[in-house]
């Protein structure tokens, strides 16, 4: 379904600017945005995939990862096309790296009926996931509305790379920030997210947990010759204690070949 965009900015020559992620996409008539989700027609920004959902399942929190918010409980969980990275080692790449005039097929499903699945299968929550759901966001701002006010719990799992805009639209309704911590280098983000600063990942991580007092837990998958350096890591650790809190849960995850990143090796289980 097609609506218009909530964080945009019209300019001049029917140009119009993107406010939900960091990248700021600036698009003229007819063209997309880089998570190409979003199209400008006639000066004003739509997005085209508000309930279209790719993937729609019950799973357990622990398959977010999320292991420290009602563990054992059973959530449903969808997702639509498109990201705001293009992840080269990318798991869900059907979905996420789904562009404009090339869309899977998707089911339309109305927050009203997203919620109600939820509460017919018995789920404690709703969790937006299998690709990034920021660039979802009208939707799951609908959705998670509902979910509130229906005694249900939500949750994001991200890249974090949100403005301040947008995470302060979804942010008092969302209980769980499951976000990948992908690197702590200009380097790392470049080779594996195409972005030079990701400060802003950073920036909604720490709103997400001091701002609106969500649950937060991390994942870093450590790629080899990507982010697997031992310094780097440390950075993690360190940032993770001083700005969120000693007890915030982090998922050092094993990386195993895919996708454009089917050359390297898997990460060894261990270290000598």
């Amino acid at each position: 379904m097609i609506r218009e965009a909530l964080l945009y900015e019209k300019l001049e020559g029917e140009r119009a600017r993107c406010n939900t992620c960091p990248r700021h996409c600036v698009t003229g008539e007819g063209k997309h945005g880089f998570c190409s989700t979003r199209q400008n027609r006639g000066g004003r920004l739509y997005t085209l995939v508000y309930g279209e959902v790719a993937s729609v399942s019950i799973n357990p929190i622990e398959k977010k990862p999320v292991f420290h918010f009602y563990p054992g409980s059973r959530w449903l969980s969808l997702g639509t096309l498109g990201c705001n990275f293009r992840c080269p080692g990318c798991q869900n790449w059907e979905l996420s790296h789904a562009r404009a005039g090339n869309w899977l097929g998707t089911e339309y499903l109305s927050p009203e009926e997203c919620v109600g699945l939820a509460q017919r299968y018995n789920c404690l929550g709703i969790s937006w996931t299998f690709n990034e759901p920021s660039i979802w966001l009208e939707y799951t701002l609908d959705g998670a509305k509902l979910a509130k006010k229906e005694g249900l719990f939500t949750n994001y799992v991200t890249n974090g790379f949100i403005t301040e805009k947008g995470l302060d639209l979804v942010g008092p309704y969302l209980d769980v920030f499951r976000v990948d911590i992908k690197g702590f280098s200009r380097k790392s983000y470049g080779r594996i997210a195409h972005i030079a600063d990701f400060s802003p990942v950073l920036e909604a991580t720490i709103r997400a947990k001091r701002g609106f007092g969500m649950h937060v837990e991390i994942v870093t998958n450590i790629i080899p010759g990507y982010n697997d350096d031992e310094a780097e890591l440390r950075e993690i650790a360190s940032w993770i204690r001083s700005e969120l809190c000693a007890s915030t849960p982090w998922h050092v995850t094993r990386f195993f070949p895919h996708l454009k990143l089917s050359h390297l090796p898997p990460h060894p289980d261990s270290h000598p």
